[in-house]
C-alpha cells in the first residue's frame, strides 16, 4: 500500500459521503493528535467563501488541530447563512474531538452561490470523526473526498531525516487543468511530524506557495475558495527548527518545495 497521510505520526483522517454528492465522498477530516503548527496560504480574490474567512480568523495564531473540507458547495456568495454554516462545521468537528472551534480549519469547494446544505455537513461530521482512521484506506479516501471536476485524487508522500529523527510529510491537493468558471478551486492539505517555528512554517508557506501552486492559474484568477494548509505537530521528535540558517530549516524547505511541485504537476496533468 502506498504511504499517505496516515503514515505521518499523530494523523488520523477519514472521508465519507454525507449526499451534498449524488455518489461520491464528499466530507474530509484530517486530525492532529496533538495541537500543531499552521500555516496556510489563502486566495488572493476580492470575493471571498465562507471557510477562508473563518479559517483565516482561526489562523491567526498558526495553531490547529484539525482540517475539516466539504465538496460538492463551495459555500461562497452565501451571505449570512454561509458564514452560520461554516462555523456550524467548526464547532461540530470541535464537539466531536473536545477541542475549540478555533482549532479547526474549514475549507469548501464546489458550486459557488448554491445555499449551503449545512444541517447535511453538519450530520456527515457527527457521524464520521469517531471513524477517524491510521489505516492506509483511510488517508485515500480523504484524497478522494475532497474533488469536484478531478479525475484523479492527488497525493504524495516523503520521508527523510532531520536532526538526527526519521521524519515525514505526506500531502492531498484538488484542482484540475481544465478551466471551469464555477469549479475552478485549488486545495491543498500538507502534513508533517516536524517539530518548526510556526511563524518560520507560515513565512516558507507562502515561499513554496509562490514558487509552486501559484505558477500554476491556468487563467491568472485564483478561485474564491483557493486555500494551501500545512500542519506540522513536532512528533518526529527533532529540536524545534528556528533559524532560517539552520541545515534542518534548509532540509525541511526542500521536501516542502519537492512535495508542493509534485502535488502542483498532478493537478496541471488533470
Amino acid at each position: 500500500m502506498n504511504k499517505n497521510i496516515v503514515s505521518v505520526r499523530g494523523y488520523k483522517c477519514w472521508g465519507a459521503h454525507t449526499g451534498v454528492k449524488s455518489m461520491r465522498r464528499d466530507l474530509g477530516i484530517i486530525y492532529s493528535e496533538v495541537p500543531a503548527a499552521t500555516a496556510a496560504v489563502f486566495t488572493q480574490n476580492e470575493v471571498v467563501a465562507e471557510p477562508v474567512k473563518l479559517s483565516r480568523k482561526h489562523l491567526k495564531d498558526n495553531m490547529a488541530q484539525v482540517i475539516v473540507c466539504n465538496a460538492g458547495n463551495a459555500n461562497a456568495c452565501t451571505g449570512q447563512q454561509g458564514a452560520e454554516g461554516a462555523l456550524a462545521m467548526a464547532k461540530a468537528t470541535a464537539e466531536e474531538l473536545n477541542i475549540k472551534p478555533e482549532e479547526v480549519v474549514v475549507a469548501s469547494t464546489g458550486l459557488i452561490g448554491e445555499p449551503f446544505p449545512t444541517n447535511e455537513i453538519v450530520k456527515g461530521i457527527r457521524e464520521n470523526v469517531s471513524k477517524l482512521s491510521r489505516k492506509a484506506a483511510a488517508g485515500s479516501f480523504v484524497a478522494n473526498a475532497i474533488l469536484t471536476t478531478d479525475t484523479f485524487a492527488k497525493e504524495g508522500f516523503t520521508e527523510f531525516e532531520i536532526g538526527g529523527y526519521q521524519a515525514n510529510m505526506a500531502g492531498i491537493a484538488k484542482g484540475s487543468g481544465m478551466i471551469h468558471p464555477n469549479m475552478a478551486t485549488m486545495l491543498g492539505f500538507i502534513v508533517t511530524d516536524v517539530n518548526i517555528n510556526k511563524k518560520l512554517l507560515q513565512e516558507l508557506t507562502r515561499e513554496c506557495v509562490d514558487e509552486t501552486f501559484n505558477m500554476i492559474t491556468v487563467d491568472g484568477d485564483t478561485s474564491t475558495n483557493d486555500m494551501v494548509v500545512v500542519m506540522a505537530n513536532g512528533m518526529a521528535g527533532n529540536d524545534e527548527i528556528k533559524s532560517k540558517k539552520s541545515p534542518e530549516y534548509e532540509k525541511f524547505k526542500s521536501q516542502l518545495l519537492e512535495l508542493m511541485t509534485h502535488l502542483a504537476k498532478l493537478i496541471v496533468s488533470d
